[in-house]
């Protein structure tokens, strides 16, 4: 295996015969860990998690489109519920331990590149403090254990970048499957790593364009063989895959979505300061080729982040993570040392700020006791009027089934007919598993004033026509209990 040095990029020199030891990586690791758990959020974020706990609960340990993120969680979830750990606290935990893991393998990249051992630490403590990467370390969700997954590839794309070999291409390849099988964004790092050569060497070569056709045909066939192994179930890609949700939110996008919107909630600010760095690289003649190779990847990450939010939702970044790492190294090659640790500091009290300006959970201590100790004496399904009463069940007592309202407000498309016979087959498939179904109290009176008129019809003609309401009480608890009426 031959030794390719890196030119230098800016103010940044590589040696990769003096690379920066392994302690400042686990000392890194362990520092980012520590702080993650401390700042650790209660409150729920975006609209899978719900499904992930209710999984976990119940141990289906398969997704449809992010084939290795359920299996990861259930495993750990097993080694954790015998000491009383809920799912949402193991969630937790893979994402503090996500975002470490994900720190120590940036730093074992810039190693590999043979930066030196202060720009190392300091390119790996820029990547890990922006607000996107903290956020999603200290949430319950699936992107920092993607984003270790992204380490483990950026540190295998370095060991390959200095020292190709057709090997090291392979495991490249298999490294950003592993990462797509995670979540399937992964896949953009097909990308991402190829521009990252182009941008730190002028000319790649013959060679280089090998090593990449290598590179994507493994991490084409690890996919596959990913695919083939975890898949649990017969899936249509073309409907319910990646491909098909793919489709679907293209689709749904709107005519004349705001892009700068976009742009400013999913890149610019989740990733301040470095979101603005690459930008002025490009007019700089040191950082320039660096800097357009990175927005020529940037610029798939964005694309597929428009698609997949479709102008309506709010992901704080997440789809970008992998851009972070890349844009510290543009900042160390322009900026002195000074400027780089006020970065530091600012990035790291912008992210703080966003951890406490979202965690605010809804919490309702009496209000768990009194349902644990009803539920104990039946088995109960609650549905909630909203966040406020469905995430403290979520959070705090996921034996319970429950369910938040919303759901109606899909099923009103159907039109009535086919909106009653979903409301019957929810409520009856509860009841003949013998649960106590129950409606909170704001649930129920959610349900009998909403002005919508299928759902003013169902609560005026087929509710009383079916069921019997009946007051139901626990402590601190109160509901309306439907019964099929005989």
């Amino acid at each position: 295996m031959t030794h390719d040095p890196v030119p230098a990029l800016g103010r940044l020199r590589f040696d990769a015969e003096r690379p920066a030891p392994w302690t400042d990586g686990l000392l890194l690791a362990l520092a980012a860990l520590v702080t993650f758990w401390l700042l650790r959020q209660r409150a729920l974020h975006g609209l899978d998690v719900p499904d992930f706990i209710n999984w976990l609960q119940i141990g289906k340990a398969n997704h449809h489109i992010h084939y290795l993120f359920m299996p990861l969680m259930d495993a750990l979830h097993r080694g954790l519920r015998g000491f009383g750990w809920t799912p949402h606290q193991t969630l937790l935990l893979a994402s503090c331990l996500g975002g470490a893991l994900a720190v120590f393998g940036l730093h074992r990249a810039g190693a590999a590149l043979g930066m030196r051992r202060a720009d190392a630490a300091m390119a790996a403590a820029l990547a890990a403090t922006t607000p996107a990467v903290v956020f999603f370390a200290t949430v319950a969700e699936i992107h920092a254990v993607f984003y270790a997954f992204f380490g483990l590839a950026c540190w295998q794309w370095a060991r390959t970048h200095v020292r190709p070999s057709v090997v090291g291409a392979c495991m490249v390849g298999a490294c950003t499957a592993l990462a797509a099988a995670v979540h399937a964004t992964g896949h953009l790092l097909v990308v991402l790593l190829p521009m990252l050569t182009v941008g730190l060497r002028a000319r790649p070569g013959a060679r280089w364009l090998r090593l990449a056709a290598t590179f994507l045909l493994a991490h084409a066939a690890c996919s596959l063989c990913l695919d083939a192994w975890l898949r649990r179930d017969t899936v249509d890609v073309r409907h319910e895959g990646m491909l098909g949700f793919v489709l679907q939110c293209i689709a749904q996008l709107p005519l004349g979505w705001n892009i700068v919107g976009d742009l400013w909630r999913e890149w610019l600010w989740p990733f301040l300061p470095l979101s603005v760095v690459p930008i002025i690289a490009v007019f700089a003649r040191a950082t320039r080729r660096c800097a357009w190779a990175f927005w020529s990847a940037a610029l798939a990450f964005l694309a597929m982040t428009v698609i997949l939010l479709f102008g309506k939702l709010v992901e704080r970044g997440a789809y970008h993570l992998p851009l972070a790492w890349p844009a510290a190294l543009l900042l160390l090659a322009l900026a002195p040392r000074a400027l780089q640790v006020s970065a530091l500091v600012f990035g790291s009290a912008l992210s703080v700020y966003a951890v406490f300006e979202h965690d605010h959970p809804h919490e309702n201590p009496r209000l768990i006791a009194d349902l644990a100790a009803a539920s104990q004496q039946q088995r109960l399904f609650v549905l909630c009027a909203d966040q406020a009463e469905y995430e403290p069940l979520l959070r705090d007592l996921p034996s319970m089934a429950s369910a938040p309202l919303f759901w109606l407000g899909q099923l009103v498309a159907l039109g009535y007919d086919g909106f009653v016979a979903r409301f019957d087959e929810l409520v009856n498939r509860q009841l003949d598993a013998g649960y106590a179904v129950l409606f909170t109290e704001r649930a129920f009176q959610l349900l009998s004033t909403l002005p919508e008129p299928t759902i003013a019809r169902l609560m005026r003609e087929h509710v009383p026509a079916h069921y019997a309401t009946v007051p139901f009480q626990a402590g601190s608890f109160s509901a309306i209990e439907f019964r099929k009426r005989k």
